[in-house]
Formats: C-alpha cells, structure tokens, sequence
C-alpha cells in the first residue's frame, strides 16, 4: 500500500495499479482503495483516479500535501452545493484522511457510461452538431445561475450525459456559491458565460445570440444583452490566450522543459520518449538524413522521421558574427513561432502543431536554434490554385481566408510575410498557416492597422501574374481594408 509520500515522491511517474488507505469521518473505519486508472494527476498536489472500493468502481479524489484538508472542504461545499440545487452530479461516498502521509481522500460514485460534452465536441466537426451540444447545455448553466452557482473554470469537460441523455454537472472544488436562494448578479453571469464562449472557436461568436435565447428563455430574471457579452467574451478570449501562452515555455501537465547551461528545450510531454529525448539533444545529427524541403542562409528545413514519425525540422541559422550578436540578447525565431503557433490553436486555426523548439545557448545568450512541427502533406495555395478543377472550389477558399483575415483582425494579429507559399491546402479544402517567425500580435490599434494593411498587400501580390485569381480574391482584399478602416 502506497502512502502519500510515496506518491510526492513519485512526481509524474505514479502507475497503476495501486493501493492507499483513509479513514472513514463517518464510519472511523479503515478503506483500502485499489486504484485502477489516473484521470489526472498534479503532482505532489492532486491524483484523480477510477478505484475499485469494495468491488464497487468509484472515482477518487486525492489532495496531497498541507493544503489537502482546504481542498477537500472547498470540493465537498461545491457537490453539497449542487445537490442542494437539485443538480445531478456524482454522490459522496466517503472521505477522510490518508493512512499514511499528510493527504485527505475523497471517493465519490463513478459515473458508469457518460461522455463529457468536450468529448462529443471534440467527435465531431460540423456546425450544426456542435450547437445542439452547446444549447443543451445553455438551460443548466441558466439553473446554476438562478440557484446562486457558478464553476469558476466553467469548460465543456465539466458537463456530462449518459446514455439517456441526462446531464450531469461535476468538479466541485470549481463551483463558487453565493448566499442560498439568491441568484448571481448580471455581471457575474456575463463574466460565467463569456468564460465558457472564449473557449470556443471565434467563429462560435456568430451564434452567441441564439445561445443567449436559450439561456434567456430559462431564467425569470433581466435577459443577458448579447453585444455585452460579446465585449466580455472578447476580453476573456484575450486573458485566456495571454495564460496559457506563458504556460508553453513551463514544465506543466502539457509541455516537458530541459533548460541548461548550454540549451534549451520545450517539447509536448507525449512525446517524450527515449528516441525523443536523444534527437532534441543533438537536432543536428538528423539534418540531412531526410528530404530538404528549404535551404536558405537565415534557415533550413528538413523532413526527418524521429520515433516512426514523420517531422519537419527548421534551423534558424547564424549567418555570421554580427548576425549572432543581433540575435543573441533576444528571443529565437523558434521561440516566436512556437509562440505563434500555439496562439493560432488557441484561436481555433489551423496550423501544423508545433512538437518541440530548441535554443543553443551560452548562458543567457541564445544562438542557433530548431522548430520541430507536425509535417502536413499539402500544396500550398500557389500551387493549389494551379491544379485542375479546383475552379469549384474558389469560394470555398475565399470564405476560409475571410475567416481567417477576420480573427487575425479582431484579435489584433498581423501574420508579416504573407506570400501564397505560407498557406496550406488539405483535402479538406482548409487552410493552414505556416512561416510564424514575423507574426505579431498587436496592443496598438495603429500598428495593427499598418501591418494587417501590408498583409493584405503582400497577399494580393501573389496573383500579379494570373489576373484571373487576382479579380477573383481582389474584393476579399478590399472587403478586408473596409474592416481596417472601421478599426478608427
């Protein structure tokens, strides 16, 4: 049987199965649970897991450390708080203190059969499916509201449904309570709410008025205005992206972080294998043992198969000594698109995932360095333009960049070399953006202005020499410098 320090000492590398005790509150009696799969783990802090308590399955939640006993009190006001509401969520079964070590455990009913609404999102693709997600959804948060609830980390991962399509709330350390009976006020529900959109895709903006109508409809009290929300979701959106943009150069949950005298590296924490680790520790040693996609002085990119997997490599170069003396003092060029690219994600478009990014470096000083991404197999929009019978599917490429110009613009983003050759087409008629060394995102609405103004240039440059292509995306140009325009 494993104690808590254990556990603390196992950091990340906790498997199961295994065993650990508590005392019942209730009962003084002592558990053995047999803990049977690892839902997520913060470690030395918090392990949630599906265990086995007396051949009953059970999900249990255990808090590590001296804050455990906080942790499970706020988790147990939050359940208490929903079944108060007459809200489904999981049952407590138990709690108390750990057998061994500084901990508390709380075992709650497992929720045999239901799929999270992230996961049925993350299922599917089309619009239409995705909405009836989000207005089924829309009356229980209006519930919540009305009974004075709120999750504070409100996301689709947090709502459930079985197999008769009954939803359940769950996470009780996130539900924020207010005085019983009384309902949240309007800020605080646009706050929740716009929460819970900025999470979406920016194109979902469209249909936050007809989800306020769901919501609306619900509640007795003074109906949400959808144009404040939309201002609070912009801001949200905004607060969200500048969080999670600090969290990519941190050894977290998601990314693994080697930083040394001489290196540094970021790399996806699901990758990180062996065969992994020893290419990120000499990137140099795989250069031209694939397909040279770019040689150039300032980079060079490589397709190279790393672990069985196909992977684009692109070494930003050191020209020469003055070359080396500009670059060092400030970030790579790796470290800005790693950046970019995890910002565009954010954002809900598409480009290919960035996996790792190297820095040589000698001390703080940085020198050459490496971005590792996921290879896409397809023609850029030059080419694709040139292929035949794709005439058809010109205003679907039209509309795909008005999407994207849109959320660049709205989210003050200017991509800085726009050539034809930095857009991806799949199969599926989507548009991928690569080359994100020169994008920035702006603070100063004149610079965005200026900057967005030059994409447009640079992009419309592309079909000097075809002008059929050039009359056809000419009006998506000028459509474009009108929405710059109305940014005065």
């Amino acid at each position: 049987m494993l104690s808590i320090n254990d556990l603390v000492e196992a950091n990340r590398d906790v498997r199961c199965p295994f065993r650990i005790g508590f005392q019942d509150v209730d009962s003084t009696a002592l558990i053995q649970l047999n803990c049977e799969y690892i839902f997520r783990l913060l470690p030395k802090k918090r392990l949630v897991c599906r265990a086995n308590m007396n051949d009953r399955q059970v999900l249990v939640k255990l808090f590590m450390g001296s804050n455990a006993d906080k942790y499970l009190q706020r988790e147990l006001r939050g359940v208490i708080a929903l079944q108060q509401a007459g809200l489904h969520t999981a049952d407590i079964i138990a709690h108390g203190p750990a057998a061994q070590g500084i901990g508390q455990v709380l075992v709650l009913s497992y929720l045999s059969g239901t799929k999270s609404l992230q996961a049925q999102w993350d299922n599917i693709s089309d619009q239409l499916s995705r909405l009836s997600i989000l207005r089924r959804v829309m009356p229980l948060i209006a519930d919540m509201h009305a009974a004075g609830l709120k999750q504070n980390d409100i996301h689709l991962n947090n709502f459930l449904t079985d197999k008769q399509g009954k939803l359940f709330v769950v996470d009780g350390d996130g539900v924020e309570t207010t005085e019983q009976g009384v309902s949240l006020t309007e800020s605080e529900i646009i706050d929740n709410l716009a929460l819970l959109f900025a999470q979406l895709p920016p194109e979902y903006d469209d249909f936050v008025s007809e989800l306020i109508t769901v919501y609306n409809v619900r509640t007795s009290r003074s109906k949400v205005e959808t144009e404040v929300l939309l201002s609070r979701v912009k801001f949200r959106r905004h607060w969200r992206l500048q969080r999670y943009l600090k969290k990519i150069y941190r050894d977290c949950t998601e990314f693994v972080v080697n930083h040394g005298w001489q290196h540094f590296y970021v790399t996806r924490r699901e990758l990180a294998t062996k065969e992994w680790l020893e290419f990120l520790a000499n990137p140099e040693a795989y250069m031209g043992t694939g397909k040279r996609l770019k040689s150039g002085n300032t980079a060079t990119v490589d397709l190279v198969e790393v672990a069985g997997r196909q992977v684009v490599v692109k070494r930003y170069n050191i020209k020469n000594w003055q070359h080396r003396l500009s670059r060092c003092w400030r970030p790579s060029r790796a470290w800005l698109s790693w950046r970019n690219g995890y910002m565009l994600t954010m954002l809900g478009i598409s480009t290919p995932q960035p996996l790792a990014m190297i820095e040589e470096r000698c001390c703080y000083l940085r020198g050459r360095a490496y971005l590792i991404l996921d290879y896409i197999a397809a023609p850029d929009l030059l080419n694709w333009t040139q292929q035949e019978g794709v005439q058809e599917q010109l205003p679907v490429i039209k509309s795909q960049l008005e999407k994207l110009f849109s959320i660049w613009l709205n989210n003050g983003i200017s991509h800085g070399d726009l050539k034809g050759n930095n857009l991806l087409v799949n199969e599926k008629i989507d548009i991928q953006v690569i080359d994100l060394d020169a994008m920035q995102m702006h603070s100063n609405q004149q610079q965005l202005q200026h900057y967005f103004r030059k994409d447009m240039q640079r992009f419309l440059r592309n079909w000097t020499d075809t002008p059929d292509l050039c009359a056809t995306f000419e009006p998506l140009v000028q459509h474009m410098n009108a929405q710059i325009e109305q940014l005065k």
